[in-house]
């Protein structure tokens, strides 16, 4: 299924220059030199995420704070192992932390993309070393213009990459390469929350200029294009438990916050769009 799937790529939507440079992470893209305010905001995702894995294979500062997001964990990690063998996924913003390597291992026919050149070299390699080549490959390409053929996977996922795409192109997208009766699962940051937008002005070298974290209104349009979606809301007053970092009941503080978060959003939804983090489950019509 691999290799049809690679024979029906007819082109990879990225920019020429940025590939090249980014070859085996030899350098850093031609455009790190260039003025952000030259670049289209495709081209500074690219040149921020290609910086960010050659030299330091995507890690972030604030991955520490990560430790309080279990439930979105847990809720994308289901999802991921519903995918059964002999199924072909498909990984949108895949970087080298990717859900691949354990659905390659249970015989799903798996793709990853990513719209950093260094990233896929690294991704690669790595594949290679796993021995996971026949059931997992690679490919430099941007979410937003996707060059699979129509109908070409069971299942899309991502994690985190949906709030740095324009959302009709990706859902679009996405909508196209599904087969019918197909799904897609992803983990997604929230733009409701004043304290955790506080800390994200704080810290904007930890992020591109142009995501968008996703509100309300990306919520109802991801519901237009596919009626049959799910959303789980995680992460509002668990968000204490973060003072408690270093203690040694952190995690029991943050599991006893975390169960107060889901019966403030059954009781109050108003109050799900402050959460953190989203899980958003996405069902593509079966075939009439």
């Amino acid at each position: 299924m691999l290799l049809g799937r690679r024979a029906a790529l007819t082109h990879v939507a990225a920019t020429p220059s940025v590939r090249a440079e980014g070859r085996h992470g030899r350098a850093l893209v031609q455009s790190v030199a260039m003025s952000d305010q030259s670049l289209s905001r495709v081209e500074r995702e690219q040149e921020f995420h290609d910086r960010r894995f050659a030299e330091g294979h995507g890690a972030r500062p604030a991955g520490r704070f990560y430790r309080v997001a279990t439930g979105i964990e847990a809720f994308y990690q289901e999802r991921i192992e519903r995918i059964r063998p002999g199924q072909s996924a498909l990984e949108l913003g895949c970087g080298l932390n990717v859900a691949a390597w354990g659905l390659a291992e249970r015989g799903v026919d798996v793709t990853g993309i990513d719209i950093s050149a260094i990233a896929i070299d690294q991704v690669q390699a790595l594949a290679a070393e796993r021995g996971l080549s026949d059931h997992a490959e690679f490919v430099h390409m941007d979410a937003e213009a996707l060059s699979f053929p129509d109908d070409s996977f069971d299942v899309v996922i991502g994690n985190g990459i949906l709030h740095h795409l324009d959302l009709d192109l990706a859902l679009a997208g996405i909508q196209r390469v599904l087969r019918p009766g197909g799904w897609a699962a992803f983990r997604e940051p929230l733009g409701h929350n004043p304290l955790v937008n506080g800390y994200r002005r704080l810290t904007p070298n930890q992020r591109t200029d142009d995501e968008h974290p996703l509100l309300a209104d990306d919520l109802r349009t991801i519901e237009g294009r596919f009626p049959s979606t799910h959303f789980e809301y995680f992460n509002l007053i668990d968000l204490v438990s973060l003072v408690a970092l270093k203690s040694a009941h952190f995690d029991a503080i943050r599991r006893r916050l975390a169960a107060a978060d889901q019966r403030v959003f059954a009781r109050l939804p108003a109050a799900r769009r402050f959460g953190w983090m989203v899980g958003i489950e996405m069902h593509q019509p079966p075939a009439p």
